[in-house]
Formats: C-alpha cells, structure tokens, sequence
C-alpha cells in the first residue's frame, strides 16, 4: 500500500534527480531537503493515523473476527513503516540512486537483506515471536536503511546549505 503511495512520487522526481545531478550536486541535495520535508509530513500523518486507530483499521480491513490485541498490535508496529518507507525511498532510491551512488545503495541494500535474514531468524526461530517477530524486523530493517542512506546523504551534502 505504502509503496503504491510511494510510486508516483518516486517515477515523478527520480528522471528529474537524474537529470540534475549530471548538473549540480547541490541542486540534488535541495531538491531531496525538499522532497523530504514533503513525503515525510504526509506519511508522518498517514503513520500516526494508522497507530491510533489501528483498532478500527483491523476491523475494515480484517473483520470482527481478528479484532485482537495480537492484530492491533502488529498493525501499530507497522504503522511506522509509512514514515520510515517515505524517508528511505526519497533518501536511498531518489539520492543515491539518482544522484549516481549506486554502488552505495547496492551496499545498503545487501546489508539490510542480511539483517533481514538475521532478524527474522533471531525472533521467530530463537524467541517464537511469529508475527509480532516478522513485523519488528521488517521495521528495523527498514529503519536500517533509512539511517543507512541519510548517513550517506549528510556525508554526500555536507558543505551544501
């Protein structure tokens, strides 16, 4: 759903991005400063939205019959992935890939299905944790690469304000 979202915007900005960047780097970096003030304060509502009525979600989407904590909760967990997701895309796939790092990105990438791997084996091999375990890491995977690629992006756009 978010990546439906996510889409348009990514296949509007990225030929841009890519033109740009041939030109100027600091107009890259402006240009994702403002895709992200954009994309972050929309998904920022849409995840807050899903957190709080995570209850009411489950009951649309799902039915009556898994209106649970188990449900909720998981819907709650995933509600960060709107924000996270938004910030990842305009960061990883606008800027580096965009922008020419792609041997960055290919690095983060990688490394983030390996702690994908890592993660799911840990929590629901190891703890049992099941779905609750699935989603956490898929969070945390997604939170990995977002850090991973703003990293990138700050060391990339130091100098540029």
């Amino acid at each position: 759903m978010v990546q439906g979202l996510l889409s348009p915007i990514s296949q509007a900005i990225y030929p841009h991005v890519s033109k740009i960047s041939a030109e100027s780097q600091k107009s890259v970096v402006v240009l994702t400063r403002n895709t992200v003030r954009v994309t972050g304060s929309i998904f920022f509502f849409l995840s807050l939205f899903l957190f709080v009525f995570a209850p009411y979600v489950v009951d649309i989407l799902l039915g009556k019959q898994y209106h649970n904590s188990i449900s909720i909760t998981i819907i709650r967990i995933l509600s960060l992935i709107p924000l996270i997701l938004s910030l990842s895309t305009v960061y990883a796939t606008l800027f580096l890939l965009g922008g020419g790092y792609k041997r960055d990105w290919s690095r983060i990438i990688l490394t983030a299905s390996l702690i994908d791997i890592i993660l799911v084996f840990t929590f629901v091999g190891v703890f049992s944790l099941s779905y609750i375990g699935v989603s956490v890491s898929w969070v945390l995977t997604e939170l990995y690469i977002l850090i991973a690629s703003y990293l990138k992006f700050r060391r990339f756009s130091y100098g540029y304000r």
